[in-house]
């Protein structure tokens, strides 16, 4: 594994599909079911916004060029997120790239010393946007009886396309494999707490 290359293409993985799920939360997020869940989805948007940016900065502080322009091709970016269309999508979606990007900074942090103390405040906050997203997991619950089915088809769709990208990310089939063995392990954990499974 090229720990630098890995490094940067974490960084950017985050941060453009930081940008994707934020404006996913501002466009999809006003049909929301309350308006407590529509204020949040605005919150959340901004809040990815200035996470994509502070990975850009990440980003160009290890002299990394990224494109600005058409977020249909940025790098890294996912098909998957880019798709989203309902509340439901949103929040499945979201808990699976949430739980695919810490699986990512808890790789980041162990090969790219020089960015731990930059990330760990966003990791904090990113188990606070877990929470938030597993409390909808249990509403969900309550209101659709096939919300399992619902969780399942978009992980596996999700996780197809994960794999690639952590293909793309290590280089490395092994280590790939045992990434993608802890993103699983993480969502079905999700699911258990939640009472779908």
């Amino acid at each position: 594994m090229d720990v630098q290359a890995t490094s940067t293409r974490i960084l950017l993985f985050n941060a453009n599909n930081l940008v994707l799920l934020g404006d996913k939360f501002a466009t999809v997020g006003i049909s929301a079911p309350s308006l407590e869940a529509t204020l949040c989805s605005i919150s959340i948007a901004q809040a990815h916004l200035g996470h994509a940016r502070f990975f850009y900065r990440l980003c160009e502080q290890v002299n990394i060029t990224y494109p600005c322009t058409d977020t249909t091709e940025l790098d890294g970016s996912l098909k998957t997120i880019y798709e989203i269309n309902d509340w439901v999508q949103l929040m499945t979606i979201s808990i699976a790239f949430h739980l695919a990007m810490e699986t990512m900074l808890e790789l980041e942090v162990n090969v790219n010393l020089l960015v731990k103390g930059k990330i760990e405040k966003l990791r904090k906050e990113q188990k606070q946007y877990m929470e938030y997203l597993s409390s909808w997991v249990v509403i969900l619950h309550q209101d659709h009886e096939n919300i399992r089915c619902l969780l399942l088809d978009a992980y596996s769709t999700f996780k197809i396309e994960i794999r690639h990208i952590f293909n793309w990310l290590v280089e490395d089939a092994d280590c790939c494999n045992d990434i993608l063995s802890i993103f699983e392990q993480k969502f079905h954990t999700i699911l258990s707490a939640s009472k779908v499974a």
